[in-house]
């Protein structure tokens, strides 16, 4: 019996369209349901939809009525007013202190440096001072970095990181931060962007404290935005040619909180130093972290 050759290649001939069509059916299917941290990250920043639905009711239960019996003298009302009034000033002391400068700290106890203090050329360039020192005279200094992250093989990474200091008290802080993440069918990206004015609460010779407030920007595959943002970082210089430091800042995106954290280790040397560490950034219930490995130049 003969094999009906012919036949069977006009059967297949007939349904090669076909298959074409289910292939290009099922790629369609697999890049629509693909979804990476990437993907979930931007999900989490989307606005998200308050319910509504109890606003009514909620508002109509917190309504109360307050009543009170016995009589309240004017003297306790007084004394009321003078109980807060203390509350604020302390508040005030306190918050303005922590953030600022307490009185007296400018004083001769303290060397009456706290706005004089200068920079050093570059961290370590005396031995026992980092980024400030008592008898330095520069009232500027100049950072530019570079950084990789990586988290895996899909998930990688690079930021540059401008940090210029016009004045002891100030720094301005600009930074760019660009992911890519490698999926099956295509390839997602993420930017963030961050500028901040910060101020320098600490300027002592083995700790560097500042705090700030700028904007935070977000480019993802579907949401591009930019909010106000908060900063705080320290550094610490131990021993040369080693410090630590750590940064933390968090912007507003849509209704979300858009969080940065690096921990990272610095080996100096002259006006260059090596880092590793450890980066972090979430919004919701989305996290994205892995390792960082960079370079920075001292000006």
């Amino acid at each position: 019996m003969r094999f009906p050759f012919r036949k069977y290649c006009k059967t297949v001939l007939h349904s090669f369209p076909l298959c074409i069509f289910l292939c290009i059916l099922f790629s369609a299917s697999l890049i629509s349901q693909e979804k990476g941290k990437i993907r979930g990250f931007d999900d989490e920043a989307k606005t998200e939809k308050k319910d509504t639905s109890h606003a009514t009711s909620a508002v109509s239960t917190t309504t109360t009525t307050v009543s009170s019996s016995g009589d309240f003298s004017i003297a306790d009302a007084f004394e009321a007013m003078r109980a807060v009034g203390y509350l604020i000033e302390g508040t005030v002391y306190v918050v303005s202190g922590t953030l600022f400068q307490f009185p007296g700290e400018d004083s001769s106890i303290h060397d009456n440096t706290f706005w004089t203090r200068g920079f050093t050329n570059y961290p370590y360039f005396e031995p026992d001072a980092g980024v400030f020192s008592l008898y330095s005279n520069k009232t500027f200094a100049f950072s530019f970095s570079g950084h990789r992250f990586s988290d895996g093989n899909n998930l990688t990474g690079y930021s540059v990181r401008l940090f210029a200091s016009p004045h002891q008290a100030i720094n301005l802080e600009a930074q760019v931060v660009d992911l890519s993440e490698k999926l099956t069918t295509t390839t997602d990206h993420l930017r963030l962007y961050n500028f901040f004015i910060d101020y320098n609460r600490v300027k002592s010779e083995r700790i560097s404290l500042w705090w700030g407030i700028g904007l935070k920007g977000m480019n993802g595959p579907t949401v591009n935005e930019t909010g106000l943002a908060l900063n705080s970082g320290c550094e610490i210089f131990p021993i040369a040619p080693i410090s630590m430091m750590m940064n933390y800042n968090v912007g507003f995106v849509n209704t979300n909180s858009l969080q940065e954290f690096i921990l990272e280790g610095n080996c100096y040397y002259n006006r260059y130093n090596l880092s590793i560490g450890y980066q972090r950034f979430s919004v919701g219930n989305a996290v994205l972290d892995g390792m960082v490995f960079g370079m920075t130049a001292h000006f």
